[in-house]
């Protein structure tokens, strides 16, 4: 979860180029594609200004959905 700042996501393409896909900003939530899926992030991240960001690790979340599967609405909405 982003607590501070602003990101942008992007893909670099053969010829170098970046390509922005999106702004992340305060209060939004990246990663979970990687936690469900199990695979890499499809983007790579880029902070202009500094940033807070708020790290859960994978395991813990998947263990707290584990005991409380409603925990998911709450992460999808």
């Amino acid at each position: 979860m982003i607590l501070r700042g602003t990101l942008m996501s992007y893909r670099s393409s053969v010829d170098g180029r970046q390509h922005v896909m999106a702004y992340w900003h305060a209060g939004d939530l990246l990663g979970l594609a990687p936690i469900f899926s199990g695979g890499p992030f499809s983007f790579d991240l880029y902070a202009q200004r500094w940033c807070k960001l708020l790290h859960i690790p994978a395991t813990a979340l998947l263990a707290q959905i584990g005991e409380n599967p409603r925990l998911i609405a709450g992460l999808v909405e």
